[in-house]
């Protein structure tokens, strides 16, 4: 989903992961539940514990290979970047493996490079998810079966 600042594309995915109250209206998934949903967002704060504990949340525990497998080179020092915090929300997201995903702007501060292995992670790891994306870059065009720009949603 892509449009313009302000035009309602994260708050359309908090309505979707009943984070947003609606207070008219419906939305109707097309799905017999929709439980399994994860919401992943650009400014999500990490959790006061391990970088494992963070990538694993929130089950208890994960195949420490998969984790490893996963993680990408960085700085995992005392400070944490705005990129290094969506590598491990990305992660995160992998190592669940949800029915539906909501990611609102997760490749915001990732590198060109680290945005390419997003989509292939997304088109291999995460295959079987439903994914809802929210960005303003028009390159993803070919990593997703439809794009929707946010006034079309608005003519629905």
């Amino acid at each position: 989903i892509r449009g313009e600042n302000g035009s309602g594309k994260s708050t359309l995915l908090k309505v979707i992961a009943k984070i947003l109250d609606i207070d008219s209206g419906q939305i109707t998934y097309g799905l017999p539940s929709i439980d399994g949903i994860m919401y992943v967002s650009q400014n999500t704060n990490l959790f006061n514990r391990s970088i494992y504990e963070n990538i694993i949340y929130p089950m208890d525990d994960a195949n420490l290979e998969e984790v490893y497998e996963l993680k990408k080179p960085g700085d995992f020092g005392n400070k944490f970047s705005g990129g290094e915090k969506q590598k491990i929300l990305i992660i995160r997201t992998l190592i669940n493996r949800p029915h539906i995903i909501l990611f609102d702007e997760i490749t915001s501060s990732l590198d060109s490079n680290s945005t390419k292995v997003f989509y292939e992670m997304l088109n291999t790891r995460l295959s079987s998810s439903t994914v809802l994306f929210v960005s303003h870059d028009d390159v993803v065009d070919s990593a997703f079966d439809r794009v929707l720009e946010i006034d079309e949603l608005h003519a629905l």
